[in-house]
């Protein structure tokens, strides 16, 4: 039953992203990727959850449009990525969870735009990846006091 309200949560975290509902200033956050750093980073997702939600999203991704394919493709490298380094940094979860952001945020752009990068604004990553930060920052708090496995 939880993995079902995760996977809603998650639902509207995309309808969020897609309507831009949290943006500010024209500044819209990259909930995807701050769902899957805090799943990489809080134990409050168990590993078999972390798998699950990894096929669950691939699913969706090739079932909705192949527009959405390659980002998706890539924010699941991201997150695999995420899972393997936070073992190797501070353990303090605050501060591994902004390095994996920061670290996710730039690759992630890196491998969307891999033959545009010239073209990104690069104040805007800027602005979205400190707005990132922030709102992350704040579910980290939330979703840290609960502990899973």
């Amino acid at each position: 039953m939880a993995f079902f309200i995760i996977v809603l949560v998650f639902a509207a975290s995309l309808f969020f992203q897609q309507f831009n509902w949290l943006a500010l200033g024209g500044v819209n956050p990259n909930l995807m990727l701050i769902f899957f750093q805090l799943a990489a980073v809080t134990r409050f997702f168990s590993w078999p959850f972390k798998i699950r939600l990894a096929l669950v999203f691939a699913a969706v991704a090739i079932l909705i449009n192949d527009f959405w394919l390659w980002p998706i493709l890539a924010l699941l490298a991201v997150f695999a990525a995420s899972l393997i380094l936070r073992n190797f940094l501070t353990g303090n979860i605050f501060a591994d969870f902004a390095i994996l952001l920061i670290f996710g945020d730039a690759v992630f752009y890196l491998l969307i735009n891999f033959n545009q990068w010239t073209f990104l604004p690069l104040a805007d990553i800027i602005l979205e990846l400190a707005y990132s930060l922030l709102l992350g920052l704040w579910l980290l708090l939330i979703f840290n006091g609960k502990k899973k496995d």
